[in-house]
């Protein structure tokens, strides 16, 4: 049977891969979710040129970038106590 990578736990506490690649890169010490809230948001911006020149790949592959970085950035503003009203807006509109 193929155990799943994640979420994976650790000394009974459960990790998923994001908690890892915030742990491993010490990114709560060097980023702000909400930086990462805008690099989706200009993600989506940017992302409307492939799609209207119907570049489905490089779309999908946007489209994929934008979904890592939505939840990269609750679980960043979670874990590193980075909660903001700010941010609950830029998600929102990064969301829709």
């Amino acid at each position: 049977m193929v155990k799943p990578l994640c979420p994976c736990s650790i000394q009974g506490k459960t990790y998923s891969w994001t908690d890892h690649l915030i742990d491993q890169t010490r990114m709560c010490s060097w980023t702000h979710p909400n930086v990462v809230t805008v690099i989706g948001i200009l993600l989506a911006v940017i992302g409307w040129k492939p799609a209207s020149a119907n570049m489905v790949i490089v779309t999908g592959l946007i489209l994929l970038a934008r979904w890592y970085l939505d939840i990269l950035d609750g679980q960043l503003a979670r874990r590193c106590s980075k909660t903001s009203q700010l941010g609950s807006y830029l998600d929102t509109f990064n969301d829709a």
